[in-house]
């Protein structure tokens, strides 16, 4: 819990994680404090709350799909999940253009195109196998378009 930030805490001032569950929040605060990381705020909340966006201030965020799966059935992620495309309009509206999303392997480029509009859309495969998709906006875009990566472990 907490794994992107922990690393991304090292090239910013301060960090901010925040999840609706107060459980993976005291899981994040214990990672946090494993690795003796001190710049970072946890705030338990919906992020799709209007209300705590406009709480927010950030020059980039990072937003991790909740639910990529069904959990073997106990989650339906269509159901579950914010909207993305009325999630990542509140982010610019209210704190930045700079957005990167990590999303699951069945999102498309064509469908994020449509939906987010221009972005830098990078496809990572892992052992031959598609493993996850990395979504760049604002100025996080380097080139438009659909890449693939390939690694191996």
């Amino acid at each position: 819990m907490g794994v992107s930030l922990v690393e991304l805490a090292a090239s910013f001032d301060k960090v901010i994680g925040v999840d609706n569950s107060q459980l993976v929040i005291d899981d994040c605060r214990t990672n946090f404090e494993y690795a003796k990381v001190l710049n970072f705020e946890l705030l338990t909340g919906d992020v799709s709350s209007k209300f705590l966006l406009k709480s927010i201030k950030a020059d980039v965020i990072l937003y991790d799909i909740p639910y990529w799966s069904n959990h073997s059935g106990k989650v339906n992620p269509a159901e579950q999940n914010p909207d993305l495309g009325e999630l990542i309009t509140n982010i610019r509206e209210f704190i930045t253009e700079d957005i990167v999303v990590y999303a699951p392997t069945y999102i498309t480029y064509e469908t994020i195109r449509d939906e987010l509009g221009e972005c830098e859309y990078l496809e990572v495969w892992l052992n031959g196998k598609h493993d996850r998709n990395f979504i760049f906006l604002g100025s996080l875009i380097q080139s438009i378009g659909k890449t693939k990566i390939e690694l191996n472990e």
